[in-house]
């Protein structure tokens, strides 16, 4: 026969691992929600840091897929010219090049994925999405 003190003391066990599992995975969604729901937590664009002249670096403790998409305005006509790049910690890319390669420059996006997640690609000249889909990976068959 269960006693009233040791129904509370279940739920509150219940109850205390779900709200520690749902607080790692919100505070820490490199660690505890990686594990937990990575196709949720994939996208990381805190990772990349900027030093104002177009170069960017991982500072992230993982590899990410990161893309970096220039609006590009010809007349009356925009279009998004975007690339992307795999980055290991403390690699560093430089967007310069496309930049300076643009008739007249009108926008900026960025997108980073946690590998092996990578960034959606652009369609119809929208702005680039900014979300996240698992690649392919060979099987060792």
């Amino acid at each position: 026969m269960i006693r009233e003190g040791q129904v509370n003391l279940i739920f509150f066990v219940v109850f205390g691992i779900g709200f520690l599992t749902m607080v790692g995975y919100i505070l820490m969604p490199n660690t505890v929600g990686w594990a937990i729901a990575p196709q949720s937590v994939a996208r990381v664009p805190l990772c990349m840091s900027s030093d104002g002249a177009w170069h960017y670096e991982n500072t992230c403790r993982f590899d990410v897929e990161f893309q970096y998409c220039f609006q590009n305005r010809d007349g009356e006509a925009y279009d998004w010219r975007c690339e992307t790049a795999i980055l290991s910690e403390d690699e560093t890319v430089d967007a310069s090049i496309l930049h300076d390669s643009l008739t007249n420059y009108a926008g900026f996006s960025i997108n980073a994925c946690r590998v092996p997640y990578a960034p959606a690609p652009a369609e119809n000249n929208s702005l680039p999405p900014l979300e996240c889909y698992k690649t392919e990976t060979e099987d060792a068959s």
